[in-house]
């Protein structure tokens, strides 16, 4: 950057310069995906831990970063789950679509993100060439499952153009839609029930489990979520749900090879 006398530009100068740049001034057009993949959690940070060693396995093709936000339960976080999981969706999203760029004088400037998965910490992938079967579906919105409350893609695992994300909030809006579910393509998906609605096929690690299996276009499940609301509400005490966790931890350990 030159001033119309040669000189060298001032502070405020280049401050003005770096502000009217794009992203693609910078780093060219926005041609290959990037995905932020956006993980949610409030203390199950072996959950989490377990989506992330997932994700690094299975989502090699699909140029990718994955951001981890462990809020407290309560204050100053707020005390409902759905408003939590949306706040969090929110204040990820925001972080990762900029990046800073050379000294600290200059401000932030969008990043080559084409899009964001966000996720519950107690799903994950478990299927090589996940992310890109769903990067290939019509957007600007795709899930894994279709909500049972009103049909949109279900935030357990749901995909997002970075402009759908920057202009749309991922707080609740109840009854009508819960944090982070927006109306959109969704994948086939199967509920698994124990004793009531049983996968028939081949055996599968997450058989002991109740648990939702996306399929894709072949019925290959790609991608489960065990769930802790809907699934297990008023079903089980704290010290349960730790055991059904803890031994989902170590089946989907064991299962996948993670």
């Amino acid at each position: 950057m030159k001033t119309p006398s040669g000189a060298l530009p001032t502070f405020a100068e280049r401050r003005t310069h770096v502000a009217a740049l794009s992203v693609e001034d910078v780093l060219g057009p926005r041609r290959t995906p990037h995905v932020a993949i956006l993980i949610p959690s409030a203390g199950h940070r072996a959950l989490a831990n377990l989506a992330r060693v997932a994700i690094a396995a299975f989502t090699q093709d699909v140029s990718h970063e994955v951001w981890l936000m462990d809020h407290p339960r309560g204050a100053p976080w707020p005390e409902n789950g759905s408003e939590a999981n949306g706040l969090a969706l929110d204040h990820l999203i925001q972080a990762s679509s900029v990046f800073s760029i050379g000294p600290p004088y200059r401000p932030p400037l969008p990043k080559r993100l084409t899009h964001v998965f966000a996720m519950h910490d107690d799903a994950l992938p478990i299927l090589a060439g996940w992310l890109s079967y769903l990067l290939a579906q019509p957007g600007p919105v795709v899930g894994v499952k279709a909500s049972e409350r009103n049909g949109y893609a279900h935030a357990s695992g749901v995909l997002m153009e970075i402009d759908f994300a920057l202009t749309h909030s991922m707080l609740p809006d109840l009854p009508t839609r819960d944090a982070g579910e927006w109306p959109g393509w969704c994948a086939a998906s199967y509920c698994h029930r124990l004793g009531e609605h049983e996968w028939r096929h081949a055996p599968q690690w997450w058989a002991p489990f109740n648990c939702d299996v996306s399929l894709d276009g072949d019925g290959q499940a790609f991608y489960v979520h065990l769930g802790g609301g809907t699934i297990q509400a008023g079903n089980e005490t704290p010290g349960q749900r730790d055991t059904r966790v803890a031994a989902w931890i170590a089946a989907a350990r064991k299962g996948l090879g993670l």
